[in-house]
């Protein structure tokens, strides 16, 4: 079995793929609340995407992995303790949508960022997952990332990011989309990301 980091799990964004687990017992700098985001804190988001591949509203959270020097902001259906039992429970369905800073020092600060494909600086990626093995994927192309806002426990603003979605079920075809939305996110310490386990 592999491990990840959870800002690994929000660079890669194989929430698709992966078993998550986290224990509350050792988190012990959240204000005393327990569990991730201290003490019952959640962010926030929304994603939409153009055409008719619809939109999500889900929870917002974001991570610094210093020693991949990586920060991750990831919006995804449901709470943070569903995370205890890997996205999509049972059924596998669900939707995440990550945006990717790589080589940053901490929270990127507030100000305009280009967005690229996964080769960049900046980058995102997008599930929406139907099932286990039926779902789509979106990689972007272009775009801009506006932090409105940044410290060290938030981070938010808008995006309007252009990328290509694949369907796995047919992944020699492609369909230029249009993502956009806005994040709100709690900025998790280090010391209280979830295990992530991946088989």
């Amino acid at each position: 079995m592999r491990s990840f980091s959870f800002p690994t799990l929000l660079t890669l964004a194989l929430a698709a793929l992966v078993f998550v687990g986290c224990d509350s017992s050792d988190d012990t700098d959240d204000g005393g609340g327990g569990g991730i985001g201290g003490g019952g804190t959640q962010g926030s988001g929304s994603v939409s995407v153009s055409g008719n591949n619809g939109s999500f509203s889900g929870s917002g959270y974001a991570g610094f992995d210093s020693t991949e020097n990586t920060f991750g902001i990831a919006v995804f259906d449901g709470s943070i303790n569903d995370l205890a039992s890997g996205l999509g429970g049972s059924t596998g369905a669900f939707e995440y949508f990550a945006i990717v800073f790589e080589n940053v020092a901490g929270v990127p600060g507030e100000g305009t960022y280009t967005v690229g494909d996964e080769t960049s600086d900046v980058f995102i990626v997008y599930f929406d997952s139907v099932s286990e093995t039926s779902f789509r994927v979106v990689t972007s192309t272009g775009g801009t990332v506006e932090v409105t806002g940044s410290s060290g426990s938030n981070i938010r603003g808008t995006f309007s990011v252009t990328g290509d979605l694949i369907d796995i079920s047919d992944p020699t075809s492609s369909e230029a989309v249009t993502l956009t939305g806005n994040f709100n996110a709690v900025v998790l310490d280090e010391d209280d990301f979830p295990d992530v386990g991946g088989v």
